[in-house]
């Protein structure tokens, strides 16, 4: 047996402050006229008011809530995608991820804002009523939402809202976003990781020069795979450290550090000058990029290192590092061209900071895609210990989404990284 529940939306939309939303209920979901505000994408447009209803079924004693009608009284205006299902759950559920929006729950309605995914997701609503969740998504193309119990997937119909609004909403999506890989990391008769393999997934690797892993013979054949599939290459300096893999912290006076930085790029570009290949950018390993976050005067040497080499064109390479960190200051001060990266196999803490561990352990490639969804979409990410959406603190630089040659099942890992990032820069650039 089912009831059928009608929903009246009131969209007023003025892209340059925001969006106003009235959502009005019936049937088994008490009467109510709650609101949200959607965050403005662009420049000012007209103001206007469309009204919309839609019909679904609750079904007893059926976990699925089904929508069976969207009708817009004005088809040029945004389109209210309605979720296709969605589990019992009650408000506590959706508080924390509403909460990094700012939202409380209050008395099992849940309200908030969301920035999402270079304004094709412009925001998300969600009632919450008799352990029962609807969620009102603005959308422009079909793309996946991801909350703490539930998938949602908005579907046609598509919306007019001009592409130039998707492609400014989120600063680091000017840009195709990519993906390196560090690696190299063998020696002698030690191996690390499938470097082969991954290499078809990869937009360019950081080769270990010899600090913390890595040898002549390994970076060479390294150079090499990487020149037969097409992949730009790195430096991967490091602290002084083979028996911890440069994972652990050691103290060392600036001038000291920036020659240590200069020996192991100097030492990959000698490989890449031979093969005729152009040194791509220089990215810090371990415990080296950890300092190089917090310690400014670390940062700067390593920096000073790295402007010894340059592209082509005659410019500095980029250096790849923590957004909003001494890592991007640094860089704008210097000159040195910054691409912010997000560490996709490995977890993050709640300040937002990645966790690095000895080892890596091994990655539920579930998880893994929902949380590059999420995070591509949102600048958030879920953090290790609470559980709860964090900062990612991304700015405008170019993103690169980075992975390890050494985490359990990295291949598998590359591959599904491969097909986050293939999403999202279709949905953003095509």
């Amino acid at each position: 047996m089912s009831s059928q529940t009608s929903i009246v939306v009131e969209v007023t939309s003025d892209l340059a402050n925001g969006a106003s939303v009235a959502v009005s209920c019936d049937g088994r979901h008490p009467s109510a006229n709650p609101s949200f505000l959607l965050p403005g994408l662009g420049r000012r447009t007209r103001q206007r008011t469309v009204k919309y209803t839609v019909g679904f079924r609750l079904c007893k004693g059926h976990p699925r809530l089904r929508a069976c009608a969207l009708r817009p009284r004005e088809p040029r205006a945004w389109h209210p995608c309605c979720t296709l299902s969605a589990g019992p759950c009650g408000a506590s559920a959706m508080a924390p991820r509403l909460a990094c929006h700012g939202v409380s729950p209050v008395r099992g309605r849940d309200w908030g804002t969301a920035e999402a995914a270079a304004g094709r997701v412009s925001g998300v609503g969600a009632l919450s009523t008799r352990g029962w969740l609807l969620g009102i998504i603005y959308s422009k193309t079909t793309c996946d939402v991801h909350f703490p119990r539930g998938r949602y997937r908005t579907d046609s119909p598509r919306l007019s809202q001009p592409d130039a609004m998707a492609k400014t909403a989120l600063k680091w999506a000017s840009k195709p976003v990519e993906i390196h890989c560090d690696m190299g990391e063998a020696f002698g008769n030690w191996t690390m990781g499938d470097d082969e393999a991954i290499m078809p997934h990869i937009t360019s690797c950081s080769i270990a020069c010899g600090f913390h892993a890595g040898d002549p013979m390994v970076m060479y054949k390294t150079v090499k795979a990487a020149r037969r599939h097409g992949v730009r290459i790195g430096a991967h300096p490091s602290f002084l450290d083979l028996q911890g893999f440069g994972r652990r912290e050691m103290k060392m006076d600036p001038v000291e550090c920036e020659k240590m930085v200069i020996y192991q790029i100097g030492a990959l570009k000698a490989f890449l000058d031979i093969e005729g290949i152009p040194l791509s950018h220089v990215s810090p390993h371990g415990a080296l990029y950890g300092v190089m976050c917090k310690d400014k005067p670390i940062c700067e040497a390593v920096c000073r290192a790295a402007r010894h080499f340059t592209a082509p064109d005659g410019t500095p390479v980029p250096m790849i590092g923590a957004s909003g960190t001494f890592m991007e200051s640094v860089c704008a001060e210097m000159g040195i061209p910054f691409l912010q990266e997000v560490i996709a196999d490995l977890e993050y803490d709640e300040n937002g900071d990645c966790i690095i561990s000895r080892t890596h352990e091994a990655v539920d490639l579930q998880a893994l895609r929902s949380r590059l969804a999420g995070a591509l979409r949102t600048g958030t990410i879920e953090s290790k210990e609470r559980k709860e959406m964090v900062d990612l603190k991304l700015g405008a630089a170019p993103l690169s989404l980075c992975i390890h040659s050494d985490t359990p099942g990295a291949t598998e890992v590359a591959a599904a990284t491969r097909q986050a990032v293939d999403d999202f820069n279709k949905e953003c650039f095509s």
